[in-house]
């Protein structure tokens, strides 16, 4: 990039003037701004994020770009890929199950019991649609981990996949697999019942200096 050399130059040149006129000994007792007056320009602007908006709960922010964006691809995965109206129809299935099955209230909690994937995202929009807030568990952490916050939480039910039904941690609970995901299809959305301030979600340290704490 043009420029770069010199404003090297130009940085070496100030931090030393610096230390010769101030005459202190290490570089951590100089507070100065190195950075030339475009670049310091530049970073003020990329870290300008104010902008107006109405708060909305994630499923209407989702539903609100599939219906301006129904054919645009949602989900590029090795095993699949969907648009975003097809993402859309999955999550008011998955949602709709939800809701008679548990009937999901603001602030109820659902555990996301499974490795890294697109239905892990299927499964969150889902949940938050249903009006309920998630909680993500990996499978392969540590039984007692697992164990101390579903203790903690009380989730009313518990999305996961046919390897880990048998799971010791969540064996007793309520499960809703999501192995057969081609059924769950519905075009209509489901009016929300949280609002914005509602919780959404739990998410656990990793417990490095304690049990883990949500």
């Amino acid at each position: 990039e043009p420029g770069v050399v010199e404003a090297i130059y130009a940085a070496y040149e100030k931090l030393i003037s610096n230390i010769v006129v101030n005459k202190k000994n290490t570089l951590s007792d100089i507070s100065i701004d190195l950075l030339p007056v475009g670049q310091r320009i530049k970073h003020q602007l990329y870290n300008l994020t104010s902008t107006s908006s109405t708060p909305e709960c994630l499923n209407e922010a989702f539903y609100r770009t599939s219906q301006r964006y129904p054919a645009r691809l949602c989900v590029v995965d090795p095993s699949i890929q969907l648009t975003y109206d097809e993402m859309r129809q999955k999550v008011n299935g998955l949602a709709t199950l939800l809701r008679q099955q548990v009937a999901l209230q603001p602030g109820d909690l659902v555990a996301v019991y499974m490795s890294k994937s697109w239905l892990q995202m299927l499964s969150v929009l889902a949940i938050v649609a249903a009006g309920g807030a998630y909680v993500p568990i990996d499978p392969m952490q540590p039984f007692e981990r697992k164990a101390h916050i579903l203790a903690q939480c009380d989730c009313k039910a518990i999305l996961t996949l046919n390897a880990h039904v048998d799971d010791r941690a969540i064996s007793s609970l309520k499960q809703i697999t999501l192995d057969h995901h081609e059924q769950f299809k519905s075009q209509q959305n489901l009016a929300t019942i949280q609002k914005p301030t509602d919780l959404a979600y739990i998410i656990f340290t990793s417990g490095s200096t304690g049990m883990p704490k949500g």
